[in-house]
């Protein structure tokens, strides 16, 4: 390098040197009279406004909870509970003599007449006597398997609804035979099969009591032999079946009773179900498997496909939790909860809270107040018209 590039840049070093400094740079962002959460509004009330508006107060307490989630529920049929009545052979369909045909969705007691069969007295595949015979031996049949039950009953191998099922099957059977004996008898005096009037209606009752599921026929229609008329289902008691997805399986409780809120409209809230082993059904679209509990209907108001909200128990307990009387929270528009701190001579401070579960009425608070702290709990909501514009006169 030549001494007169170094003296160049010697000079330009200089002048740098010698120049004024950069000017500092700007913060990306400036916020004007901050507001602390601390520090938020405070509403002053006269005592008269007070009393006007009911307000009391509590402390914030810690209360031993156990663990519960709420989680969306659907109420079906117990497995073995519907039960479908068929056509005893080819027949017309008659209404009972008590009335119309029952439609789908009604109440039936066991041993209600549910319609009446002209049974015909000609069968393509087999003459009357051949009828008559077959009907006896599916009597005879029906009627050893309705013992056979008894007896596994006694002996607690079969269910009681194993040992109905096997009645209800010795009933038709029954009702079949004499039917085919009217008809052998009728046709045996020289009477045709086109006479229907002359041979007597076999009466469908229902084999137990519960709800008509499906009816499937009306009256004058023709139905073959064996055709489905009606599906009844036992709706006491009735299964919940509860969605979860496997992961949170392990994390309920499976030895403990749930509650069932159908609804408080309804007048059925904290419902108790009992936990049962039912099938092992899961939906791969919703990555769910199925849990099951048992719930009483003896009055019928509940049917199945009826959603309801389930909360059930989790393992262990959470201890001591921060908690305030569900109605001391109010919740703006954004969806934050809040409470109102009393800070005595009728002043009162909001201050935000978190709320993760609410058990009993009690909210269950993680963070925001501090356990004796004394805070609104009637009147908070009037409180809060009134921080936003409200009048309190």
């Amino acid at each position: 390098m030549t001494r007169a590039r170094l003296g160049v840049l010697s000079a330009l070093l200089f002048l740098q040197a010698c120049g004024e400094a950069p000017p500092p740079s700007e913060d990306a962002a400036h916020i004007e009279n901050p507001v602390l959460e601390t520090d938020l509004t405070t509403v002053h009330l006269t005592e008269s406004a007070v009393q006007r508006i009911g307000i009391e107060v509590g402390r914030v307490e810690r209360r031993e909870l156990s663990r519960t989630r709420s989680v969306g529920g659907e109420l079906v049929a117990p497995s073995g509970s519907e039960m479908t009545v068929t056509s005893p052979g080819a027949a017309i369909v008659l209404a009972p003599a008590s009335g119309p045909i029952p439609n789908a969705g009604a109440v039936v007691a066991a041993g209600q007449p549910v319609l009446r069969l002209a049974v015909l007295a000609q069968n393509e595949l087999a003459g009357p006597q051949q009828a008559l015979a077959a009907a006896e031996a599916r009597l005879e049949n029906a009627r050893a398997k309705a013992d056979r039950a008894r007896v596994l009953l006694a002996d607690s191998i079969a269910s009681r609804a194993e040992f109905e099922d096997a009645v209800a099957e010795l009933r038709t059977a029954e009702t079949a035979a004499e039917g085919a004996r009217a008809r052998a008898e009728l046709l045996s005096s020289g009477h045709t099969g086109a006479d229907i009037s002359a041979l007597a209606p076999v009466v469908i009752t229902a084999p137990r009591a519960g709800r008509l599921l499906a009816v499937y026929v009306g009256a004058g229609q023709t139905v073959g032999a064996d055709a489905p008329l009606a599906t009844i289902v036992d709706v006491d008691p009735l299964w919940v079946r509860v969605p979860v997805f496997p992961s949170d399986a392990d994390l309920f409780d499976s030895q403990s009773n749930a509650r069932v809120d159908a609804g408080a409209n309804r007048g059925h809230t904290g419902l108790s179900a009992t936990p049962i082993r039912g099938p092992a059904t899961a939906n791969a679209a919703s990555a769910s498997i199925d849990l099951f509990y048992e719930m009483a209907n003896p009055d019928g108001r509940f049917r199945p496909g009826e959603r309801v909200s389930v909360r059930i128990p989790l393992r262990g307990s959470v201890g001591d939790q921060l908690v305030v009387p569900w109605g001391a929270v109010v919740i703006d528009i954004y969806g934050g909860a809040w409470v109102y701190e009393d800070r005595s001579g009728g002043a009162y401070t909001r201050r935000r809270v978190e709320v993760v579960d609410v058990v009993d009425g009690l909210a269950v608070l993680a963070r925001g107040v501090a356990a004796g702290t004394s805070v609104v709990i009637v009147g908070a909501a009037e409180l809060f018209s009134t921080e936003f514009g409200g009048d309190t006169h």
